[in-house]
């Protein structure tokens, strides 16, 4: 992340996409990709990060947030699972009722860090979308079917007493 953080605060946000996918695409690509990113040279993948997020922002409708303002906030992602690291347990505290909703397709660190949650939260429902991955929500994913079950956890009648 320290180069990450680098290039962001000198404005070199294509350079900071390289910097993650070469550093994290091998927990989201398939394998195929993840070879293509490991040989091509940083330039080659930063002029096409730059091309892509000219594109994004002219595709940008309604709220929705361009690609090269979220590329910053990826480092408080990181930063939560730096501090999150060992803190399983700590969850068996939490008494509200608890959707987690994870892809078929997703990385299986994902699933595993799903599975690690259900035996410890006390009032879990967990629901696998299946033939989806973790950017189901998103427009270019299936965001109706995340939506369907967030409707339906929301909508169901309170099974746990808040004591």
């Amino acid at each position: 992340m320290p180069r990450f953080d680098q290039e962001i605060a000198e404005g070199k946000v294509a350079e900071a996409s390289v910097t993650l996918t070469k550093d994290f695409g091998k927990f989201f690509l398939p394998g195929s990709i993840q070879f293509l990113i490991a040989i091509l040279p940083r330039f080659v993948l930063a002029r096409f990060y730059t091309w892509f997020m000219r594109n994004d922002a002219k595709n940008i409708k309604g709220d929705d947030v361009p690609l090269k303002e979220l590329i910053p906030t990826f480092h408080f992602d990181y930063q939560l699972v730096v501090e999150m690291k060992g803190t399983l347990e700590h969850f068996k505290a939490v008494r509200a009722e608890v959707l987690l909703l994870g892809g078929s397709e997703s990385p299986s660190f994902l699933k595993r860090t799903l599975d690690a949650l259900c035996r410890v939260l006390p009032n879990v429902e967990r629901v696998e979308l299946q033939g989806l991955s973790h950017g189901a929500a998103l427009d270019g994913g299936k965001p109706e079917r995340v939506a369907q079950e967030l409707r339906s956890f929301f909508l169901q009648p309170q099974i746990y007493s808040q004591n």
